[in-house]
Formats: structure tokens, C-alpha cells, sequence
């Protein structure tokens, strides 16, 4: 288990460097719409701060979220492809599935944790002063990590499948609560963050999440915690600075955490992976066999999607992300 110490942001500023390296331009805050695949190019209709625009090119990445990609009865695409892909390729996406994850940072006064002196059932001392993983399956929020090496008062809670759904329930939930000034800057400075503390901005994008919801699951994390360290909440919650969560469930530009393979489901990941007439080429995590749900699983499936395009249109194709 390893983590970027600056966060993922460094890795994507890497990437982002090395690609513009090699002349490519990429625009932020551009959603895309509707992608026409048909005749000799692909054009991505978009939209940004300034209405609707569009790209054009001989061929097409598409690099969309499976949740994204996936059709719901009750709405609209996300993305329209022009015509409908194949059924072959639908019938894969559909088949794949995409799960849920729940993770919450908690930002402490101090690193609490480190000091509390706690015993096993054997009468062994338990000491959290280099714990870098915590595991308790009794927990409402079962999963929690430290910042090690770096030694910071932040504590990070995670669940997933079924629990994680459960815990999330039906409505969007916001980012962020407390009242740190800090938190608030974090907030005003990401653009991934403004999209979920604020009213939305049209008809398509979720709700702000109500108080109670926030609050329930703010409730969850502090009781799983006193369970863990066997304190009280009212110990933990005197100790809180701030909270944030993500909800990549209501998340319009993900509708999801991470994809799986459900039984019988590889030969749908190797079918969603296939270039569609030399035109459109895929890529994502999902697409990565053997390394689905990773980061270094939708690296690699780009390199891959990379090498599939012809040569001599590598200077002429749209990587299609929202």
C-alpha cells in the first residue's frame, strides 16, 4: 500500500505536463454532450462557461466513467453518442457494474489517537502512536487510515458495497461541514469541490444535500470511531476541526465510485475495450482486465487505447472525458 504524499493532484499534474509536452491541448470545465461518430471524424459537442462548442478529429478516446456510460430508465444519458453505440458494446457496458464507496476525512485539533492507552482481550497494550491502518469490522464505517509518515491530525474513514450504500441512502450529501475558515478556502480553490457546496447550478445536476443527511453520517463516523478507541463521542467530537466527504454516488460526472466485474462478467470488460470501426477507442478503469478499480488500471488502459490508434492519426484524436 503506498500514497502520493501531495495527493493524487501531483500525479494528475504530471500527467498534465507531460501530455501538453507532446502538443495537446486540454480544456477545462468543458462537459461533454453528445459525441457524432459517424462518416470520417468524430465531433464532441460540449459545453462551457460560454455555451455550447465543439471538437472535431479523425478519431476518438473515450475515456468516460462506466456509470456515466451506463443508461438508467428514469434519465437521460449522460453523454449521446450519434448514432447509439452497438448493442454489442451497450450490452457490455450494462453488464459491468459500479460500486460505491463512502469515504470521509476528519480533521482533528491534535492527534488524539496517539496517546490513548487501550489493552487487547489478552491484556496486551494497544498503541495507535504508528498506526497506519485501522480495521474494525463492528464499525458503522469500518475502515479508517493516518497520514503515516507524515504525522498529521487528519483521519480517513472508509466503506464500500453494500455498507457504503446503506450509509449514503438516496440523497446527495455535501462536502463539507465545520466552520474552519480553512476548510472553506479548500473549497473556494477546487474546482471538484465547488461543484457539490453549492445550489446546483441546472435541472440535471442533484440537489444540495440536506443538514440532517450531513449530519447522520458526520454522527456515524464520530460513534465508529469512540467504538475503535473505546471513548466516548462526546471525546471525539471536542476534538473535531472539520469534516469532508465526497459523494461519488450522486456525482454527475462519475455516478459512482469504482467499477467491478460481476459473475460472468470478463468477456463484457474485454468487449467494452474494443475499438468500434477504427473510429472510437476506450479506455478507463474499466476497461483495465486484471486491474479494474485502480489508478495504474486506467493509466495503463490509456497507454493501451494509445497504441490501438493508427500512427499516423496520433496528432488528430479527441480524448473524450467529463
Amino acid at each position: 500500500m503506498f500514497r502520493f504524499l501531495d495527493g493524487y493532484d501531483s500525479l494528475m499534474q504530471a500527467l498534465w505536463a507531460e501530455a501538453e509536452s507532446y502538443g495537446a491541448t486540454i480544456n477545462l470545465k468543458t462537459i461533454v454532450k453528445e459525441i457524432h461518430w459517424s462518416g470520417d471524424r468524430v465531433e464532441a459537442v460540449c459545453e462551457d462557461d460560454d455555451g455550447e462548442k465543439s471538437f472535431a478529429a479523425s478519431r476518438a478516446i473515450v475515456t468516460l466513467p462506466l456509470g456515466v456510460l451506463q443508461t438508467n430508465r428514469d434519465e437521460p444519458p449522460a453523454v449521446r453518442f450519434v448514432p447509439e453505440l452497438p448493442p454489442e458494446k451497450r450490452a457490455a457496458i450494462n453488464h459491468l457494474a459500479m460500486g460505491n464507496v463512502l469515504r470521509i476525512v476528519l480533521r482533528f485539533r491534535e492527534r488524539f489517537w496517539e496517546s490513548l492507552k487501550l489493552w487487547d482481550k489478552d491484556a496486551n497494550q494497544l498503541k495507535f502512536a504508528d498506526a497506519a491502518f485501522i480495521h474494525y469490522p463492528d464499525a458503522s464505517i469500518p475502515t479508517w487510515w493516518t497520514q503515516l509518515p507524515i504525522r498529521a491530525p487528519v483521519l480517513i474513514g472508509w466503506a464500500g458495497g453494500p455498507r457504503a450504500d446503506s450509509l449514503i441512502g438516496t440523497e446527495p450529501l455535501a462536502v463539507a461541514s465545520g466552520s474552519s475558515s480553512s476548510v472553506e478556502r479548500t473549497i473556494e480553490s477546487s474546482p471538484a469541490l465547488q461543484r457539490w457546496d453549492r445550489e446546483p447550478s441546472s435541472a440535471s445536476e442533484p440537489a444540495r444535500a440536506t443538514d440532517a443527511a450531513r449530519n447522520e453520517l458526520l454522527d456515524q463516523a464520530i460513534a465508529s470511531l469512540a467504538v475503535i478507541f473505546n471513548i466516548s463521542t462526546e471525546t471525539v467530537r471536542d476534538q473535531l476541526d472539520a469534516s469532508y466527504f465526497h459523494d461519488w454516488r450522486h456525482d454527475p460526472f462519475s455516478r459512482g465510485a469504482y467499477s467491478y466485474v460481476p459473475v460472468n462478467g470478463l468477456d463484457a470488460q474485454k468487449i467494452l475495450s474494443q475499438p468500434i470501426d477504427n473510429r472510437l477507442f476506450f479506455a478507463g478503469e474499466a476497461t483495465a482486465v486484471g486491474h479494474i478499480g485502480t489508478v495504474h488500471g486506467a493509466i495503463q488502459s490509456g497507454q493501451r487505447a494509445a497504441r490501438e490508434v493508427p500512427l499516423h492519426d496520433l496528432s488528430k484524436i479527441l480524448v473524450e472525458v467529463i
